[in-house]
C-alpha cells in the first residue's frame, strides 16, 4: 500500500492555483534564476505573480506562479481571423504595460510571443 504523502497546503484556509513551469532549454544555464527572482521581485497586473522557485534534483529550474485561465493568445489569433480593434488595443496595451514595468526595473523581456 503506498505511503500517504503530507499535504501541507490543506492547513491554511485558502488555497491558490498555481501554475508549474519547468525550464528543460540551455537558458538555465545562463542565468534564468536570477531572471526568476528578479521577475518574483516585481508586482504589477500586467505581469505573472511568481510564488516560488528551485532546482530540481536533475539540476532543471523550476518555478510557480499564479494560473492563469483562459486560452493562448495564438490560439485566439489562429481561431478569429477578424478581431475587433477594442479586443486589440487592450491586449497590444496590458502587453505594452507589462513590458514597461519590466523596462523600469532595467529588465528585458527577450522571448515576447503569443503562446
Amino acid at each position: 500500500m503506498p505511503t500517504k504523502l503530507p499535504m501541507p497546503f490543506l492547513l491554511f484556509k485558502s488555497v491558490r492555483k498555481a501554475a508549474l513551469k519547468v525550464v528543460h532549454h540551455d537558458k538555465a544555464a545562463n542565468g534564468i534564476d536570477n531572471e526568476i527572482r528578479n521577475l518574483a521581485a516585481l508586482s504589477h497586473p500586467c505581469l505573472l505573480e511568481i510564488y516560488d522557485r528551485g532546482v530540481l534534483p536533475d539540476g532543471r529550474h523550476y518555478f510557480t506562479a499564479a494560473y492563469v485561465r483562459g486560452a493562448a493568445l495564438a490560439d485566439y489569433l489562429f481561431e478569429n481571423t477578424l478581431i475587433p480593434w477594442s479586443v486589440l488595443r487592450n491586449v497590444l496595451y496590458g502587453v505594452a504595460q507589462g513590458l514597461d514595468e519590466l523596462h523600469a526595473a532595467a529588465l528585458v523581456h527577450a522571448d515576447v510571443k503569443p503562446d
